[in-house]
């Protein structure tokens, strides 16, 4: 099981002295997913822990906060899916005013070097850190060579067409409704995982928050509850809407079971355009199915 630690200035001497993946991680991707292997397979050539560095909230969002939603996966998701790639430890460390404002010197100094005393790092080819992103791969190996660690780079991960796995890409084909070129981005359907906002004849909403919204249409799902007990293959209809963060995703699975306080939806198929905006599904459409309404 994996240690996560939120301060890095904090963290036991067990979980340093680390061979250390960083990056963002939303979606925890094939292309993070590569990363984070490499990182895995150096520390057990070095006989040493394997950990992952990441931020929240994400840059993207500190910088935009305004900005439409997107993110891929919610901390505590993105946090369980690295864990499943067999990392040791998780340090998320907190992305301020003050964090952002630190030079890319201090970034290897202080975080790298005095909290963590990494022995490696691992990072993809286009990783830049530091202010105003003015640290790039070549100056992490010169201040490796001058602090006594190792760096790695990753070229690009590519698919089959040749083409980068990234977030970017997962959005976007979110957006377009290809759930099959999510999941083989993702390397798993995108689901959405949530305690339940309200219960009622059967249906029940959960918070779609900072998450990417998907393109408006009918969609079959897959509910799981806590329990690990699944549903049998289920429907979701989003309406052709674009609201703000409290947007919900509504979801009937045949059950008045209010012990179901959290469950996680996947996204397995887009079905097409169906309904109409409203507050509740016609009848026909919710009879004998579990469905999902965002």
């Amino acid at each position: 099981m994996a240690h996560v630690y939120k301060d890095c200035s904090i963290v036991p001497p067990r979980s340093k002295h680390c061979v250390l993946a960083i990056g963002n991680f939303d979606g925890v991707h094939h292309g993070h997913r590569k990363v984070l292997a490499v990182a895995r397979e150096q520390a057990a050539l070095l006989g040493v822990p394997v950990g992952a560095l990441t931020f929240e909230p994400h840059p993207r969002l500190f910088f935009n906060p305004a900005q439409a939603p997107f993110r891929l996966t919610p901390e505590d998701h993105k946090v369980s899916a690295i864990a499943e790639q067999g990392i040791d430890n998780i340090f998320v460390s907190t992305f301020d005013a003050k964090f952002a404002a630190l030079s890319a010197d201090a970034f290897v100094k202080e975080i790298l070097v005095r909290d963590l005393g990494v022995v490696h790092v691992v990072v993809g080819q286009d990783y830049r850190f530091g202010a105003k992103r003015q640290g790039d791969v070549e100056l992490l190996r010169r201040l490796g060579r001058e602090f006594g660690f190792g760096v790695s780079e990753v070229a690009p991960f590519k698919d089959h067409t040749n083409q980068t796995y990234s977030s970017t890409r997962v959005r976007e084909a979110l957006g377009a409704g290809k759930l099959d070129k999510v999941a083989n981005l993702l390397g798993r359907p995108w689901s959405v995982h949530d305690k339940v906002c309200y219960f009622g004849r059967g249906v029940v909403a959960l918070s779609l928050g900072a998450r990417q919204r998907l393109l408006p249409g009918l969609y079959a799902v897959e509910v799981q509850d806590l329990l690990g007990q699944k549903t049998s293959r289920a429907f979701s209809w989003v309406p052709p809407t674009a609201l703000g963060d409290e947007d919900e995703l509504l979801v009937s699975f045949d059950t008045d079971d209010q012990t179901k306080r959290s469950l996680r939806v996947e996204f397995l198929e887009y079905l097409g355009a169906h309904g109409t905006l409203g507050t509740s599904a016609p009848d026909d459409a919710w009879h004998g199915a579990s469905m999902a309404w965002i």
